[in-house]
């Protein structure tokens, strides 16, 4: 389910910014993780979404989160630059 919102991304493309921007208010934490990683496949992530990613007192948000690192973004460069 998780890995599921990401997956969409790639067939839907920026149509799915919306709805997974929605998903981040999910009630279910992996829904929440979901739209995490689906932002930023579609590197739409904000810095208004990190707040509130970095702020969810679940864990499955932010681990999605810091699974996604490793990607650069313009809300997430990489550190120096």
């Amino acid at each position: 389910m998780v890995l599921a919102a990401a997956e969409v991304v790639v067939a839907v493309g920026a149509q799915a910014e919306a709805p997974l921007r929605k998903a981040l208010q999910h009630p279910k934490p992996l829904a929440r993780a979901g739209a995490v990683l689906g932002l930023q496949r579609l590197d739409a992530l904000s810095e208004a979404d990190l707040a509130r990613v970095l702020g969810d007192k679940a864990p499955e948000p932010r681990m999605a989160l810091a699974d996604t690192l490793e990607r650069r973004t313009a809300t997430l460069p990489w550190p120096g630059q």
